[in-house]
């Protein structure tokens, strides 16, 4: 199944996965890595989040494949307008080396939550990210082959991913971003990038 996996993101050019989160929960992720809420509470981490009602009954972590859900991202941000926000850029090969459930939409919609875990996991599971999403022909949106169609599609990541696995760390606050730069830090930081936009087919998924 694993090499399934690595076959399919290779082929269809996945590069990276994306989660974001708070400013004020960077320092711990640089340090300890991107915990899940058990792992959290294990080690006496008590991390700002965004949805205190996991509707998709896991304490995983939920990132993206190759674009932030800027949907849910534009949202938050509205609703949270005092609080600073990164986005983290994580390797793709999260998706083979660790349990991951894949969903055609968030995960937290009653479409994904209520189908088994079983069967959002595996090649064919990750597969349906990228085909056609109920009326949307994904060959009408103009999107690269490497995004998911539906751009709220999701990856529950069970285990969480490591320091190591952290590959890129993107400041919206240019201020912001010349602090940490400052610090010398051994990390890949970078001002924007264009991951706090929309992607270019926003316009069907309003």
């Amino acid at each position: 199944m694993t090499t399934a996996i690595k076959e399919f993101v290779v082929d269809r050019g996945v590069k990276s996965l994306f989660h974001f989160t708070r400013l004020n929960n960077l320092p711990s992720i640089l340090k300890n890595g991107l915990l899940t809420k058990e792992a959290c509470a294990h080690v006496g981490i008590n991390p700002a989040v965004n949805d205190p009602c996991r509707y998709d009954g896991t304490g995983a972590i939920s990132a993206t494949i190759s674009f932030p859900n800027y949907k849910m991202f534009y949202r938050l941000r509205c609703d949270n307008p005092d609080v600073e926000w990164v986005v983290l850029k994580l390797k793709r090969s999260l998706l083979w080396r660790t349990r991951c459930v894949f969903s055609d939409t968030n995960a937290g919609d009653g479409s994904a939550y209520s189908v088994p875990f079983a069967r959002r996991q595996g090649v064919a599971a990750l597969h349906s990210m990228f085909g056609d999403y109920g009326e949307i022909e994904r060959t009408t949106l103009n999107i690269p082959d490497h995004y998911t169609t539906n751009p709220q599609a999701e990856v529950l990541l069970l285990d969480g991913a490591t320091v190591d696995d952290i590959t890129g760390v993107y400041f919206q606050k240019l201020a912001t971003y010349q602090q940490y730069k400052a610090q010398d830090l051994d990390w890949p930081l970078h001002y924007d990038g264009g991951f706090f936009n929309g992607r270019s087919d926003y316009a069907r998924w309003r």
